[in-house]
């Protein structure tokens, strides 16, 4: 190989690799973070905020992060607050403005800001597989048919209600995804499902102070990205092709 094709096979390889990191750097990546705040939940909607106990649907939609934060979430600091975006419209019959069906798909955009500018979207809820709950039920079973509440009783007389997500995250003004799964639990000391049943009858709601945790997987990279990572990759072959026919 000469200079001349040395260079251009290097400049090649160089542009090759460039696109490689376009194409991943905006990516999330894996991870996990957790985070604490309480949430009042009705038959059809959520509402989320460190004062949801008592202010309802005018929650303040914040919570606090807490460690074990891994992955992409490291940098995060314990006990600073993020901010949710939902909690003033319900995640069952409406959001932001459209329709939310539990066991369907849709996007709900900015469901968590997080302080170091990633963002995760709400993109499906989905419902409960167990039996509806009764006033003997042990557990676990759904609040009412087709929520994706689910309550879990447990041998010490505490009850779990807990609820699914799947959901995408990503650098705010970036289009590049990273599936995301969250897992919401609400912790009721010494009390029954038969007890909250009762609640749910008399009052219409829950509400109670709640931990989760989300984890990324792997990204889904931009197509725009992955359409100028084969543009390289096919300028690559064609300098390999030439050098053969010479």
């Amino acid at each position: 190989m000469n200079l001349r094709n040395a260079s251009r096979f290097v400049g090649a390889l160089a542009s090759v690799l460039l696109m490689q990191g376009l194409a991943s750097a905006a990516s999330v990546g894996s991870g996990t973070f957790n985070f604490t705040s309480s949430d009042y939940l009705t038959n059809t909607a959520f509402y989320i905020g460190k004062d949801a106990t008592s202010a309802g649907p005018s929650a303040n939609q914040l919570s606090n992060l807490n460690t074990p934060d891994t992955g992409a979430f490291s940098d995060l600091n314990p006990f600073v607050q993020s901010n949710t975006l939902v909690p003033t419209k319900s995640l069952i019959t409406t959001a932001m403005g459209g329709p939310v069906i539990v066991g369907g798909s849709f996007v709900l955009s900015q469901w968590i800001t997080l302080p170091d500018g990633i963002n995760i979207d709400m993109t499906g809820l989905p419902a409960s597989t167990y039996p509806v709950c009764s006033g003997s039920t042990v557990g676990p079973c759904q609040a009412i048919p087709g929520s994706p509440i689910t309550l879990f009783q447990t041998p010490t007389g505490a009850t779990i209600a807990s609820y699914d997500i799947t959901g995408r995250a990503y650098f705010a003004g970036q289009t590049t995804y990273t599936p995301a799964t969250g897992v919401f639990s609400n912790q009721f000391d010494n009390t029954t499902i038969a007890d909250l049943l009762s609640q749910f009858t008399s009052q219409g709601f829950i509400s109670t102070s709640f931990s989760a945790t989300i984890t990324t997987t792997s990204a889904i990279p931009e197509p725009a990205s992955m359409a100028l990572l084969g543009a390289g990759l096919f300028g690559l072959g064609l300098l390999g092709k030439k050098k053969l026919v010479r």
